[in-house]
């Protein structure tokens, strides 16, 4: 009730300032009589355009009470009314609130006429078609705003310490507490203050829910689906559990017995929840190292040292086989493909010497029996 009566008092406050200022609005005016004269003609210039913002209006509110309009996002207003917020201290969380609940009904009514109209209603529209004098809906939204940042404020370390708690799941902390925020801006729409409860209290779970949510959804470069993570949840605690008992952590054969998952499953959840690192991730943590890169080992290409091994390999079988006969040398080429690395069959040497497969084999052996004799195959000893 003390809540309530606290309300009374601002509401009551925020039209003695109205009708103040009205009263100094309209002295000012009377003792200016062409200023009230410009006032009647320009009356009556807006004569025609009144009654057509009224029509709408009827009409709008016609359509309104047929279909469901839902809420659209925030508006933004600004104002000049230093004065009216200089004398309202708001201190009490209740107070805030019905603000700012206020402000989000006023939202809620000018983007459902927006969506009627298909355009953003002035101010002086609205004030008609929500029966509002101009100044009070200004007052209205200019209040419900202010108190929405003070609220925001007011619990901005709360925000930051929900962040500090997740700052190591690969999302970075200014990302965090923005989330935090917007989590924070949910738990308001969704807050029933009449009912007495501590606000904070309500707004801790909407802040988690909506970092946690945001973790998930963009902390890895490759997104896991929120099902998917559940599982991993779900797998990681059967871990946990086992390792608590026995010492050691199952297999998967041991998962898929106690979780109910098929082995194939687990083993794509298992693989999928690896952390992707970027090449271009700095090996020091401080981002001024090389990046990783320039660490990873390039297997296209060859090391310094295989590539003077292979030439003198190469340049030695050359001087083995001048020792060879010009057929003898060709089997050999073709046999153990020497030039090319492709190794043929007796039949297909047989071919292209144009002799038979037998007398292929038989240049072979001739061949080597040869290297052997003259001891030339003991120099490929040093590559075994």
């Amino acid at each position: 009730m003390k809540n309530y009566s606290k309300i009374i008092k601002i509401n009551n406050l925020s039209n003695l300032i109205i009708n103040k200022n009205k009263y100094l609005v309209n002295s000012e005016k009377k003792k200016d009589n062409k200023s009230l004269f410009n006032k009647k003609i320009k009356e009556k210039k807006n004569f025609t355009d009144s009654a057509i913002d009224n029509r709408i209006i009827t009409h709008v509110r016609n359509l309104s009470n047929n279909q469901n309009i839902q809420v659209i996002p925030s508006i933004t207003f600004e104002s000049n009314s230093d004065l009216l917020l200089s004398k309202i201290i708001f201190k009490n969380e209740t107070i805030l609130m019905s603000w700012i609940k206020s402000l989000l009904k006023l939202e809620k009514i000018f983007f459902e006429v927006e969506k009627k109209l298909g355009f953003f209603p002035s101010l002086n529209f609205m004030a008609k078609y929500c029966n509002f004098k101009q100044k009070k809906l200004k007052n209205m939204i200019v209040i419900g705003k202010y108190s929405k940042k003070i609220l925001i404020k007011k619990s901005l370390k709360l925000i930051i310490s929900i962040s500090k708690k997740y700052s190591d799941k690969g999302l970075a902390f200014e990302d965090l507490i923005a989330e935090g925020i917007l989590g924070f801006m949910k738990g308001i729409k969704k807050f029933d203050f009449t009912k007495g409860h501590k606000f904070t209290t309500y707004a801790h779970w909407w802040i988690r829910q909506s970092i946690s949510r945001a973790i998930d959804d963009q902390s890895r470069i490759i997104r896991i689906p929120v099902y998917v993570k559940e599982i991993l949840n779900k797998i990681t605690k059967i871990k946990m559990t086992y390792y608590e008992k026995f010492n050691k952590y199952p297999n998967v054969k041991e998962l898929s017995l106690i979780s109910g998952i098929d082995e194939n499953q687990i083993q794509k959840l298992l693989l999928s929840c690896n952390d992707v690192i970027s090449l271009d991730a700095t090996l020091d943590s401080n981002d001024e190292g090389d990046p990783l890169r320039d660490s990873v080992e390039d297997l296209s290409t060859i090391s310094s040292f295989k590539y003077a091994t292979e030439k003198n390999l190469k340049t030695d079988m050359e001087k083995a086989i001048m020792a060879l006969s010009d057929r003898e040398s060709a089997v050999i080429r073709l046999r153990y493909g020497l030039d090319d690395g492709k190794e043929r069959t007796l039949e297909e040497i047989g071919e292209f010497l144009n002799v038979t497969r037998e007398r292929a084999r038989q240049i072979e052996i001739k061949a080597l029996n040869k290297l052997r004799k003259e001891n030339l195959l003991d120099i490929f000893n040093d590559y075994l």
